[in-house]
């Protein structure tokens, strides 16, 4: 494979990967209000409804995180029917004082647990509430979110967060591939690019260098003691003359 094709490989993957994080952090909030002018948003309630798998932690709960986006200031408070109170309690007023991200902590609820209404009829475990919300402080309208609530036990244990994140089913992923498929399948005994028989991906000329390299010279460093066509200086740092073979043989016969 070549290298081009490993880059696009890693940038396939790369981009699968920032899909699936978008998509993580991309669930449609709890609740959304907007307000035009500074006052209290129309059903800016969240309810934690009763039903069967929350009952199974509900009565462990003793800490709620509800992480609020706001374009301005905003307030409200939560409120529950809970096992310590043995009926409806609620927190503090809480409030994000600036424009960004917030969280808003409810601590020792004591447990939440079904309540009832006039009528005898169960009604939701916890109610988060937006009070009052700002305009932006150009006049425009602003808008609030409550983005995830998060329920702790008293050990500060997770017990559940809404929303939930979607479930993918065990050996599938959010874009499965059909069985004994890539995602860009080969033909049966070829490679993604193949090269021909006998042939490397870049070939070179039989006998030749990729860089040929002229006679008498080293395309590379050279060692101690190796021959470059030029004066090579050994450990000891001392100059050594090159004489060539043939001017050597001359003064041999004239010596003669």
């Amino acid at each position: 494979m070549k290298f081009s094709k490993v880059l696009a490989s890693v940038a396939a993957a790369t981009v699968a990967v920032s899909t699936l994080a978008v998509s993580a952090f991309a669930a449609d909030p709890l609740l959304s209000a907007t307000v035009d002018e500074s006052g209290k948003p129309v059903g800016a309630k969240w309810e934690l409804t009763f039903d069967d798998t929350v009952a199974s932690w509900a009565g462990n709960v003793d800490k709620i995180v509800v992480t609020v986006t706001g374009q301005a200031y905003v307030n409200g408070a939560l409120g529950g029917n809970t096992v310590a109170n043995d009926g409806w309690a609620a927190s503090a007023q809480l409030e994000s004082k600036e424009a960004g991200t917030n969280e808003w902590t409810w601590d020792s609820v004591g447990g939440l647990k079904a309540g009832k209404d006039g009528e005898g009829n169960e009604t939701g475990y916890l109610q988060a509430e937006i009070w009052w919300m700002n305009a932006q402080e150009d006049g425009s309208a602003a808008t609030a979110t409550f983005d995830k609530i998060d329920f702790f036990d008293k050990d500060g244990k997770l017990l559940a967060t809404y929303p939930a994140a979607e479930e993918v089913k065990p050996g599938e992923t959010e874009d499965p591939t059909k069985p004994g498929e890539t995602e860009d399948p080969t033909k049966p005994g070829e490679t993604e690019d193949p090269t021909k028989p006998g042939e490397t991906e870049d070939p070179t000329k039989p006998g030749e260098t990729e860089v040929p390299a002229e006679p008498g010279t080293s395309s590379g460093d050279v060692n101690p003691g190796e021959c470059s066509g030029d004066p090579v200086n050994p450990p000891t740092g001392a100059a050594v003359a090159v004489i060539p073979a043939v001017l050597a043989a001359a003064a041999v016969a004239t010596t003669g």
